[in-house]
């Protein structure tokens, strides 16, 4: 800057025009201005870059969640491609493939009150001292009588009581095992000792896939067979028109004689529902004979029955309560049962299956078992 002598000086020369600044100083006020400019600027920026930052980073995240959603819909849309590209070139279930099941009861038979006449079997050779010659057979139901005294004893209701608590887990256990693999053949390969001279009762005969086996394996003297549902029956009397030793009959057992309408289930046909005393409309009529009674007029007294297999959705607690209260079951070299336990139409099928355990081991022994699935029993007179 001027001192004050020069300006004076020239304050006089220049009649008082104001100070007059040098080019330093002039440069000085220049870059101070700029500065002050500069942090103004700075100030706006500070803000004014944040919304515009946060708008930036909203924008981005939009546009990547956009992308991943159509990423997303692309690889549904290729996973839903690739299944039913699988489902069509797939072959249908097996069930989709059968025919329908049609029920062909009705008509005469389902009007019928009477069952088919059963047969009184003539073995050709009698098997114990207790049977006697083909003459005496008209006195087989005399033979055949009430269990004296049926009731368990306490030791039996204490087994009883055991089998009941661990149901759950042996029902488990026993279902699990005989499905797995190839064990449930077990049904059709543990008969050994049949011969060409048994006698088989088949309670349940259902298509007469385990009575083939049975019948080219041991060809036995006398292969009877119950098949209560007549579209069942019928196919059976065709398989077997060729089998001289096989009996067919269009009717189960229970615990008296009765005509049931059930409904078909299975993709065959191949198992009945639960059992309905009534005429609803849709159902097949079934008819049962008083299991006692059939055993009577099949001669049972008069000879034994190497192998009774019983299998009828549920019938084998009727069928078998009933031979225990009888002497019918000295009869019976061996008993094979499947057991059905979780049908509606069963009462207390825990206890029933519990209380015929121990029934049974008065006179028989378990030769398998599969507990509440399959088993088999054989009378401890018989040497194995």
């Amino acid at each position: 800057m001027l001192s004050p002598e020069e300006s004076d000086r020239h304050s006089e020369r220049t009649g008082g025009r104001g100070p007059v600044f040098s080019t330093e100083d002039w440069t000085g006020s220049v870059m101070e201005s700029h500065r002050h400019s500069h942090q103004n600027a700075s100030l706006k920026n500070v803000l004014i870059k944040p919304p515009v930052m946060f708008g930036n980073v909203l924008k981005r995240g939009m546009q990547s969640t956009r992308t991943l959603l159509l990423t997303t819909i692309f690889l549904l849309v290729i996973v839903i491609i690739l299944q039913l590209r699988n489902i069509l070139q797939s072959e249908p279930p097996k069930s989709v493939c059968r025919p329908k099941i049609i029920c062909i009861e009705y008509g005469a038979s389902s009007n019928s009150s009477s069952l088919q006449v059963v047969k009184q079997i003539q073995p050709t050779k009698f098997q114990s001292s207790r049977d006697a010659n083909a003459d005496d057979l008209k006195k087989c139901k005399e033979r055949i009588r009430k269990t004296e005294n049926d009731a368990l004893s306490k030791y039996e209701i204490s087994g009883k009581e055991a089998c009941v608590s661990t149901s759950a887990m042996d029902a488990e256990k026993g279902h699990t095992e005989f499905w797995t693999d190839d064990t449930q053949y077990i049904r059709r390969t543990h008969h050994s000792y049949l011969t060409s001279a048994s006698i088989i009762l088949d309670i349940g005969g259902n298509v007469g896939d385990d009575a083939v086996v049975l019948l080219n394996q041991y060809f036995p003297q006398k292969y009877v067979m119950l098949e209560p549902m007549t579209l069942l029956y019928r196919s059976l009397l065709k398989r077997f028109a060729d089998k001289d030793n096989v009996v067919i009959y269009n009717f189960g057992l229970s615990t008296k004689n009765s005509k049931f309408l059930v409904n078909i289930e299975g993709t065959e046909g191949d198992a009945t529902s639960v059992f309905k005393e009534s005429d609803a409309i849709g159902s097949c009529p079934l008819f049962v004979m008083n299991a006692t009674n059939f055993f009577i007029e099949l001669g049972i007294g008069c000879f034994e029955v190497d192998l009774i297999t019983i299998n009828c959705e549920g019938c084998e607690f009727a069928v078998l309560e009933a031979i225990l209260s009888t002497n019918v079951i000295n009869f019976l070299r061996n008993i094979q049962f499947a057991t059905h336990m979780k049908l509606d139409h069963l009462k207390n099928p825990v206890e029933r299956y519990c209380a015929i355990q121990q029934k049974l081991a008065r006179t028989h022994k378990l030769t398998y078992q599969y507990k509440f699935t399959w088993e088999s029993w054989r009378r401890k007179d018989i040497i194995d």
